[in-house]
């Protein structure tokens, strides 16, 4: 408040522009299936980075990028065990000739 009216103003209206982002994304990850929060929550970061190194030539030496490998690595091997995991498979048929799903 020492720094007048016009500042204090400033500091609530940074409020408003912080919390109204975050209450419309928490509003949008309800809605969205969580295996597609996860790879967004892989993916952003992972486009900051691109962004980083592509547009504004930051530097990138070869143990940040074996590290990032190793990060997407696990993932895809995630996401693999995942799909596998999530589909029933067909492993014989009954008597009446219908299918007995293995889950």
């Amino acid at each position: 408040m020492s720094e007048g009216p016009g500042h204090a103003a400033w500091l609530v209206s940074a409020g408003v522009v912080t919390a109204v982002p975050l209450m419309l994304f928490a509003a949008a990850a309800r809605r969205v299936p969580l295996s597609t929060m996860g790879l967004l929550q892989y993916l952003t970061p992972t486009l900051q980075l691109l962004i980083g190194v592509v547009v504004f030539g930051e530097p990138m030496p070869l143990v940040r990028w074996v590290g990032f490998g190793l990060v997407w690595i696990a993932l895809a091997v995630l996401t693999v065990d995942m799909l596998r995991a999530g589909r029933p498979r067909i492993t014989q048929t009954s008597p009446a000739g219908h299918a007995v799903v293995d889950c």
